[in-house]
């Protein structure tokens, strides 16, 4: 069986159910990702350390190198799940900071992994909604919202598929 989001699910669980209708899309949202992913039956990818709050606001840069602070979210995972605020945000309109990032990071995303983080990144937004909701943080929710019904509607298979793209030139 797949675990690939079955941190993030539990962290959801954790955290309770807020009232009235906030999860209900991410609920359909979830169905919509897992029935077209392709791996989903193909077990349980690696899983590495991950920070899950991979962002340039965590990031130090000093004299040309890249230090990481706030590790409150740090644990095993797959390594994609560190990829999805890059690709789900700043990535989608500069493709040369994602080839750049990719580049220096040393390994380009098969199409195996790009589908694992289409679908590891419904978990993460229904997770968000949940922080959202109890954060009060109706701005944060509305681009966690955006995101998930772009998942539910197939918009960002492009963006994956030019990834995947170029990891293949590259290969």
């Amino acid at each position: 069986m797949d675990r690939s989001g079955g941190t993030q699910a539990r962290r959801t669980r954790r955290l309770g159910r807020p009232r009235g209708r906030t999860l209900r899309p991410a609920r359909t949202g979830l169905r919509a990702v897992h029935t077209s992913f392709p791996g989903r039956d193909s077990g349980a990818p690696p899983r590495v350390s991950c920070h899950f709050d991979y962002s340039p606001r965590n990031w130090l840069v000093d004299v040309g190198r890249v230090h990481l602070i706030d590790f409150e979210w740090a644990q095993p995972e797959v390594w994609v799940n560190d990829l999805g605020r890059l690709f789900f945000g700043l990535w989608r309109t500069r493709p040369d900071l994602r080839e750049a990032f990719l580049d220096g990071y040393g390994r380009q995303p098969d199409e195996a992994d790009l589908a694992l983080l289409l679908g590891s990144y419904a978990l993460t937004t229904v997770w968000h909604l949940v922080w959202t909701y109890e954060h009060d943080n109706p701005e944060f929710g509305s681009a966690v919202r955006e995101i998930l019904h772009g998942l539910m509607r197939g918009e960002f298979d492009k963006h994956a598929q030019q990834v995947g793209r170029h990891a293949k030139l590259l290969r």
